[in-house]
Protein backbone atom coordinates (compact mmCIF):
# COMPACT_ATOMS: atom_id res chain seq x y z
CA UNK A 1 0.00 0.00 0.00
CA UNK A 2 1.38 3.40 -1.20
CA UNK A 3 -1.10 5.55 0.75
CA UNK A 4 -1.70 3.89 3.95
CA UNK A 5 0.78 1.91 6.53
CA UNK A 6 -0.04 -0.78 8.32
CA UNK A 7 1.56 -2.22 11.55
CA UNK A 8 0.08 -4.72 14.24
CA UNK A 9 2.21 -4.62 17.25
CA UNK A 10 0.89 -6.50 20.63
CA UNK A 11 -3.12 -6.55 19.46
CA UNK A 12 -3.01 -3.10 18.02
CA UNK A 13 -3.17 -2.20 14.39
CA UNK A 14 -2.21 1.08 13.65
CA UNK A 15 -3.13 2.60 10.24
CA UNK A 16 -1.93 5.70 8.79
CA UNK A 17 -2.96 7.83 6.21
CA UNK A 18 0.52 8.79 3.97
CA UNK A 19 -0.01 11.62 2.03
CA UNK A 20 1.34 13.83 4.37
CA UNK A 21 2.68 16.39 1.25
CA UNK A 22 -1.63 16.93 0.51
CA UNK A 23 -2.21 16.50 4.62
CA UNK A 24 -3.82 13.04 3.71
CA UNK A 25 -6.67 14.52 2.19
CA UNK A 26 -8.85 11.48 0.57
CA UNK A 27 -7.93 10.89 -3.01
CA UNK A 28 -9.21 8.17 -4.69
CA UNK A 29 -5.88 5.88 -4.23
CA UNK A 30 -5.73 6.57 -0.07
CA UNK A 31 -9.18 5.73 -0.02
CA UNK A 32 -8.77 2.57 -1.33
CA UNK A 33 -5.41 1.21 0.75
CA UNK A 34 -7.63 2.53 3.30
CA UNK A 35 -9.87 0.10 2.95
CA UNK A 36 -7.24 -2.40 2.14
CA UNK A 37 -5.79 -2.09 5.64
CA UNK A 38 -8.99 -2.03 7.35
CA UNK A 39 -9.84 -5.17 6.09
CA UNK A 40 -6.59 -6.72 6.67
CA UNK A 41 -7.38 -5.33 10.59
CA UNK A 42 -10.82 -7.02 10.61
CA UNK A 43 -9.27 -10.41 9.31
CA UNK A 44 -6.61 -10.48 11.78
CA UNK A 45 -7.66 -12.23 14.77
CA UNK A 46 -4.57 -10.98 17.06
CA UNK A 47 -6.20 -7.71 16.66
CA UNK A 48 -8.06 -6.22 19.15
CA UNK A 49 -7.96 -2.41 18.62
CA UNK A 50 -7.26 0.40 15.56
CA UNK A 51 -5.23 3.17 15.78
CA UNK A 52 -5.85 5.68 13.20
CA UNK A 53 -3.47 8.40 12.46
CA UNK A 54 -2.28 10.69 9.52
CA UNK A 55 1.52 11.02 8.53
CA UNK A 56 2.85 14.60 8.76
CA UNK A 57 1.78 17.86 10.19
CA UNK A 58 -1.97 16.70 10.29
CA UNK A 59 -4.62 13.59 10.64
CA UNK A 60 -6.87 14.30 7.41
CA UNK A 61 -7.68 17.62 5.81
CA UNK A 62 -10.92 16.17 4.14
CA UNK A 63 -11.54 15.37 0.88
CA UNK A 64 -8.94 15.47 -1.82
CA UNK A 65 -10.03 18.85 -3.87
CA UNK A 66 -8.03 17.81 -6.70
CA UNK A 67 -9.55 14.31 -7.39
CA UNK A 68 -13.30 16.17 -6.69
CA UNK A 69 -12.69 18.86 -9.11
CA UNK A 70 -11.61 16.24 -11.82
CA UNK A 71 -14.78 14.28 -11.55
CA UNK A 72 -16.25 14.73 -14.83
CA UNK A 73 -19.42 12.92 -14.10
CA UNK A 74 -22.60 12.40 -11.56
CA UNK A 75 -21.41 8.63 -12.54
CA UNK A 76 -17.73 9.91 -11.30
CA UNK A 77 -18.93 11.43 -8.02
CA UNK A 78 -21.36 8.50 -6.98
CA UNK A 79 -17.81 5.98 -7.21
CA UNK A 80 -15.98 8.59 -5.52
CA UNK A 81 -18.53 9.83 -2.78
CA UNK A 82 -19.43 5.78 -1.93
CA UNK A 83 -16.57 4.43 -1.06
CA UNK A 84 -15.58 7.39 0.97
CA UNK A 85 -18.50 7.06 2.82
CA UNK A 86 -18.23 3.49 3.16
CA UNK A 87 -15.15 4.15 5.48
CA UNK A 88 -17.60 5.61 7.93
CA UNK A 89 -19.84 2.49 7.72
CA UNK A 90 -16.89 0.26 7.96
CA UNK A 91 -15.51 1.45 10.98
CA UNK A 92 -18.93 1.54 12.31
CA UNK A 93 -19.69 -1.73 11.73
CA UNK A 94 -15.85 -3.53 12.67
CA UNK A 95 -16.27 -5.48 16.18
CA UNK A 96 -12.83 -4.13 16.75
CA UNK A 97 -12.23 -0.91 18.98
CA UNK A 98 -10.89 2.10 16.77
CA UNK A 99 -9.18 5.38 18.20
CA UNK A 100 -8.82 8.37 16.04
CA UNK A 101 -5.26 9.73 17.20
CA UNK A 102 -5.82 13.61 15.50
CA UNK A 103 -3.20 15.75 15.48
CA UNK A 104 -3.15 19.22 13.41
CA UNK A 105 -6.06 19.31 11.10
CA UNK A 106 -9.58 17.18 11.11
CA UNK A 107 -11.31 18.67 8.59
CA UNK A 108 -14.18 17.66 6.73
CA UNK A 109 -14.30 14.39 5.96
CA UNK A 110 -11.19 13.96 8.07
CA UNK A 111 -13.76 15.12 10.70
CA UNK A 112 -16.11 12.56 10.07
CA UNK A 113 -13.17 9.78 10.05
CA UNK A 114 -12.35 10.31 13.49
CA UNK A 115 -15.74 10.58 14.62
CA UNK A 116 -16.81 6.91 12.91
CA UNK A 117 -14.04 6.07 15.21
CA UNK A 118 -15.08 4.70 18.95
CA UNK A 119 -12.89 6.83 20.67
CA UNK A 120 -10.75 10.49 19.87
CA UNK A 121 -7.67 11.12 21.42
CA UNK A 122 -6.30 14.61 20.08
CA UNK A 123 -3.16 16.37 20.55
CA UNK A 124 -4.06 20.05 22.37
CA UNK A 125 -3.57 21.97 19.37
CA UNK A 126 -5.34 20.47 17.24
CA UNK A 127 -7.77 22.07 15.09
CA UNK A 128 -11.46 20.27 13.75
CA UNK A 129 -13.28 22.08 11.03
CA UNK A 130 -16.49 22.08 9.31
CA UNK A 131 -15.77 23.94 6.27
CA UNK A 132 -17.92 22.73 3.60
CA UNK A 133 -20.00 25.50 3.07
CA UNK A 134 -17.14 27.47 1.85
CA UNK A 135 -16.93 25.44 -1.06
CA UNK A 136 -20.77 25.10 -1.43
CA UNK A 137 -20.75 21.50 -0.53
CA UNK A 138 -22.86 19.79 2.93
CA UNK A 139 -20.85 18.06 5.46
CA UNK A 140 -20.55 14.26 4.22
CA UNK A 141 -19.54 10.34 5.81
CA UNK A 142 -21.93 10.80 8.85
CA UNK A 143 -20.77 13.89 10.15
CA UNK A 144 -24.61 15.50 10.31
CA UNK A 145 -25.72 12.36 12.35
CA UNK A 146 -22.31 11.00 14.18
CA UNK A 147 -22.04 14.73 15.57
CA UNK A 148 -25.95 14.90 16.41
CA UNK A 149 -25.47 11.71 18.63
CA UNK A 150 -23.20 14.05 20.59
CA UNK A 151 -24.10 17.66 20.75
CA UNK A 152 -27.53 19.82 20.52
CA UNK A 153 -28.93 20.58 17.14
CA UNK A 154 -28.49 24.39 17.62
CA UNK A 155 -25.07 24.14 17.79
CA UNK A 156 -24.22 22.07 15.19
CA UNK A 157 -26.09 24.34 12.67
CA UNK A 158 -23.89 27.06 13.44
CA UNK A 159 -20.58 25.23 13.35
CA UNK A 160 -22.29 23.97 9.70
CA UNK A 161 -23.25 27.35 8.58
CA UNK A 162 -19.90 29.12 9.56
CA UNK A 163 -17.46 26.81 8.98
CA UNK A 164 -16.14 27.16 12.36
CA UNK A 165 -12.71 26.00 13.33
CA UNK A 166 -12.75 23.86 16.16
CA UNK A 167 -10.60 23.74 19.41
CA UNK A 168 -9.47 20.28 20.86
CA UNK A 169 -10.50 22.73 24.25
CA UNK A 170 -14.25 22.97 23.49
CA UNK A 171 -14.44 19.46 21.70
CA UNK A 172 -13.49 17.51 24.58
CA UNK A 173 -15.33 20.18 27.03
CA UNK A 174 -18.51 19.38 24.59
CA UNK A 175 -17.63 15.74 24.90
CA UNK A 176 -16.76 15.07 21.33
CA UNK A 177 -13.31 13.50 22.24
CA UNK A 178 -12.30 11.41 24.75
CA UNK A 179 -8.73 12.85 25.96
CA UNK A 180 -6.40 15.30 24.75
CA UNK A 181 -2.71 14.44 24.17
CA UNK A 182 0.13 16.95 25.96
CA UNK A 183 2.31 15.50 23.90
CA UNK A 184 1.76 12.80 21.18
CA UNK A 185 -1.66 11.90 20.54
CA UNK A 186 -0.43 8.66 18.64
CA UNK A 187 1.28 7.63 22.22
CA UNK A 188 -1.51 8.28 23.97
CA UNK A 189 -3.72 5.98 21.86
CA UNK A 190 -0.92 2.97 22.38
CA UNK A 191 -1.42 3.88 26.33
CA UNK A 192 -5.45 3.81 25.64
CA UNK A 193 -5.07 0.78 23.81
CA UNK A 194 -3.37 -1.34 26.35
CA UNK A 195 -5.13 -0.27 28.91
CA UNK A 196 -8.41 -1.98 26.35
CA UNK A 197 -6.49 -5.27 25.81
CA UNK A 198 -6.57 -5.50 29.66
CA UNK A 199 -10.34 -6.02 29.21
CA UNK A 200 -12.62 -8.66 28.22
CA UNK A 201 -12.37 -9.15 24.67
CA UNK A 202 -16.15 -10.81 24.25
CA UNK A 203 -17.40 -7.46 26.59
CA UNK A 204 -16.02 -4.95 24.14
CA UNK A 205 -17.28 -6.96 20.86
CA UNK A 206 -20.59 -7.23 21.91
CA UNK A 207 -21.04 -3.60 23.77
CA UNK A 208 -19.83 -1.38 20.83
CA UNK A 209 -22.30 -4.05 18.34
CA UNK A 210 -25.03 -3.25 20.65
CA UNK A 211 -24.82 0.80 20.81
CA UNK A 212 -23.88 0.70 16.93
CA UNK A 213 -27.31 -1.07 16.42
CA UNK A 214 -29.52 1.27 18.69
CA UNK A 215 -27.30 4.42 16.51
CA UNK A 216 -26.77 2.53 13.15
CA UNK A 217 -30.25 3.02 11.09
CA UNK A 218 -29.69 7.05 11.97
CA UNK A 219 -26.07 6.67 10.90
CA UNK A 220 -26.95 4.84 7.88
CA UNK A 221 -29.89 7.20 7.11
CA UNK A 222 -27.43 9.94 7.68
CA UNK A 223 -25.38 8.48 4.95
CA UNK A 224 -27.61 8.09 2.38
CA UNK A 225 -29.18 11.32 2.90
CA UNK A 226 -26.10 13.49 2.77
CA UNK A 227 -24.46 11.51 -0.63
CA UNK A 228 -27.84 12.07 -2.05
CA UNK A 229 -27.69 16.10 -1.34
CA UNK A 230 -23.94 15.85 -1.71
CA UNK A 231 -23.97 14.47 -5.43
CA UNK A 232 -26.41 17.62 -6.55
CA UNK A 233 -23.99 20.04 -5.11
CA UNK A 234 -21.05 18.76 -6.47
CA UNK A 235 -22.50 19.28 -10.09
CA UNK A 236 -23.71 22.52 -8.78
CA UNK A 237 -22.16 25.99 -10.36
CA UNK A 238 -21.88 27.32 -6.81
CA UNK A 239 -19.31 23.83 -5.92
CA UNK A 240 -17.20 25.25 -9.29
CA UNK A 241 -17.23 28.74 -7.92
CA UNK A 242 -15.87 27.28 -4.60
CA UNK A 243 -13.21 25.59 -5.45
CA UNK A 244 -11.82 28.03 -7.68
CA UNK A 245 -12.29 30.62 -4.83
CA UNK A 246 -10.26 28.39 -2.93
CA UNK A 247 -7.31 27.74 -5.11
CA UNK A 248 -7.60 31.61 -5.76
CA UNK A 249 -7.51 32.52 -1.80
CA UNK A 250 -10.42 34.92 -2.52
CA UNK A 251 -13.33 35.02 -0.87
CA UNK A 252 -16.48 32.91 -2.91
CA UNK A 253 -19.47 34.35 -5.17
CA UNK A 254 -22.28 32.22 -4.58
CA UNK A 255 -25.51 32.63 -6.85
CA UNK A 256 -27.50 29.32 -5.15
CA UNK A 257 -27.11 27.76 -8.80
Amino acid sequence: MEFVSYSVNDGIAHIKMNRPEKLNTLSTELIHDFHTALDLACSDQTVRVIILSGNGSSFCAGGDLETIKKLKNQEEAYYWLDNATALTAKLRSISKLVIAAVHGHASGAGFSLALASDFIIAERDAKFTISFSKVGLIPDLGLFQLLLERIPVNLLKEWIVFGTVLSSELLYQKGVINRMAEKSAVDDAFLFSQNIIKGSPLSQKYSKKILNQLLGEKVRNSLAVESMHQLLLLQSEDFQEGIQAFIEKRPPIFKGK
